[in-house]
């Protein structure tokens, strides 16, 4: 695995919101179905859902690589998928999203940082995805932290 700073170039693609993933996202979380849930009448069904709020976390399966950034690293050599911990993920909305939107994707690696330890030296490489409207407007940022344990400083 490389000792240096890790370097990634950003990514950019496009996220459709789509209303069948709202909707089974919200039932299997087994919310009422969202579909039904906003008319009084029965037979009527939604046309836009409220996205849930995990969906963002999923968009990288829209982007070119079709996995996380982690991973991408993980295929360059850059870190050892054996020795990675998911250290976090933090959501941030500015407004909220709902089917039918399509947002314009920015992941990136925004930072990376060793943080010595009893046990060895840790690894923490922050990502950073934001989410905007085709208009430009900022609607969500997600950050992933993963963490890798470095080789050979096991402790």
């Amino acid at each position: 695995m490389s000792d240096g700073p890790p370097t990634l170039e950003a990514v950019n693609f496009t996220f459709p919101i789509e209303w069948g993933k709202c909707r089974e996202v919200a039932l299997a979380l087994l919310d009422p179905d969202p579909a039904l849930a906003q008319s009084d009448d029965p037979g009527v069904v939604a046309s836009v859902l409220p996205a849930p709020v995990i969906l963002p976390a999923c968009s990288f399966r829209y982007g070119p690589q079709n996995v996380p950034p982690i991973v991408t690293l993980s295929e360059r050599g850059v870190v050892d998928r054996s020795r990675l911990l998911q250290g976090g993920l933090e959501f941030e909305f500015y407004q909220p999203i709902k089917s039918g939107d399509t947002l314009a994707v920015t992941e990136r690696l925004s930072k990376t940082y060793d943080k010595k330890t009893s046990k060895g030296v840790l690894r923490f490489f922050e990502f950073e995805a934001a989410f905007r409207t085709l208009d430009g407007e900022l609607v969500c940022t997600v950050t992933t932290t993963n963490i890798e344990r470095r080789p050979g400083e096991d402790g």
